[in-house]
């Protein structure tokens, strides 16, 4: 199983900063494996990710269902607490208050219950960390967008959603090699059966902006006067 998944992530087709992104993305939404959004938490900070962003990236995971989203945010935390207590001779003194639970959830896709269960949650955990430790780089747009859509492969949200996910990402400017690789790289944690589920409507997707971009704007010159 190590071997099958190290030939995955290790595919040139997408860096290994940005599967780490889309792996914790994946596992916060699944909200059942630990075990394993710890390794990824410490793989997104490992591969050079800010602690902002490795929060952001769980609240993109879990806004589409906060089954586990406790538990998610907490593993994070609990990451940057152990990070944090290596590196506190590095951090400056005089902390000031914890920032702002809202600062972490401009992603956040969910009803009023879950959203203040996430909020709840992560105004629990900022009180454990000096803020000098999360007033860090956030994510960017478009790796909040990989983010997204990689946690919207696990929620079987359905065609449509997939379709406008995948047009999501083309418009910020990822590539479509890429997002095949994405594809398959998200494989490895929902399976083969359920990956198929998503073929069609990002190959649709594909096709449709495509033909928006190459298609010559017929209506540019229909207002002239000759």
């Amino acid at each position: 199983m190590e071997t099958v998944y190290c030939d995955v992530i290790g595919r040139p087709g997408l860096s290994l900063k940005d599967r780490e992104v889309a792996t914790v993305a994946v596992l916060a939404a699944q909200g059942n494996t630990p075990i394993a959004l710890t390794f990824h938490c410490e793989g997104m900070l490992n591969t050079g990710w800010y602690p902002r962003a490795l929060i952001e990236t769980v609240v993109c995971g879990v806004s589409g269902s906060t089954q586990g989203a406790a538990t998610a945010i907490a593993i994070a935390f609990d990451v940057l607490m152990q990070r944090q207590a290596v590196a506190a001779q590095y951090l400056p003194s005089g902390d000031g208050l914890p920032p702002a639970p809202e600062t972490f959830m401009h992603t956040l896709n969910a009803g009023r219950q879950s959203y203040a269960l996430v909020k709840a949650v992560l105004t629990d955990n900022l009180a454990r960390l000096p803020s000098a430790v999360v007033d860090s780089d956030s994510l960017s747009e478009k790796s909040r967008q990989l983010a997204t859509f990689a946690a919207a492969m696990v929620q079987r949200v359905g065609a449509a959603a997939i379709r406008d996910q995948t047009r999501c990402c083309l418009a910020l400017g990822w590539t479509r090699e890429e997002l095949i690789e994405l594809i398959i790289h998200i494989t490895a944690y929902i399976g083969w059966p359920e990956t198929l589920n998503l073929v069609a409507p990002t190959a649709e997707a594909f096709e449709a902006f495509h033909e928006r971009i190459t298609q010559p704007d017929s209506g540019s010159q229909s207002d002239s006067i000759p």
